[in-house]
């Protein structure tokens, strides 16, 4: 395998992909691929970045060289490194439940949907199922 670069990759299907990418004989071997997407507004242009692909949850993906118009390598002081790698913290800070403000970690709140932990949820489920059956009310009670 050759060695890894950041690239800007154009698609033959109008995409425009970013990611970390190194290159085979007839295929490009893309981690992480973002998709690139211009955004004109009344304040300016901005530069939306978003998954390339919402439901896999696969790192690495191929495309074959004939799928691809145009590919240029990207230097990593670029600031759309910057970006792309921001983006990636953000997407792995919130699979794993952290949220961040001002740089600061953020445990979750009931107002952000915090329900419990663990360990509660284990004590409260044990709880139930330690329930035993009163014969003469006909209802479950606590042992």
């Amino acid at each position: 395998m050759t060695e890894e670069f950041y690239a800007s990759i154009k698609l033959v299907s109008g995409e425009e992909l970013f990611a970390i990418t190194s290159a085979e004989e007839h295929t490009l071997i893309l981690q992480d691929p973002v998709c690139i997407n211009a955004v004109h507004g009344p304040r300016g242009s901005f530069i939306r970045v978003e998954p390339w692909m919402h439901v896999p949850t696969d790192q690495f993906f191929f495309i074959d060289k004939d799928k691809v118009i145009t590919m240029t390598e990207v230097d990593e002081d670029n600031d759309m490194v910057d970006y792309y790698i921001n983006y990636l913290l953000d997407q792995a800070e919130d699979r794993m439940g952290i949220k961040t403000v001002g740089g600061k970690r953020v445990k979750p709140s009931e107002k952000m949907g915090y329900l419990g932990n663990v360990t509660k949820a284990k004590e409260k489920l044990e709880s139930l199922f330690n329930l035993e059956m009163d014969p003469k009310a006909g209802i479950a009670t606590h042992v």
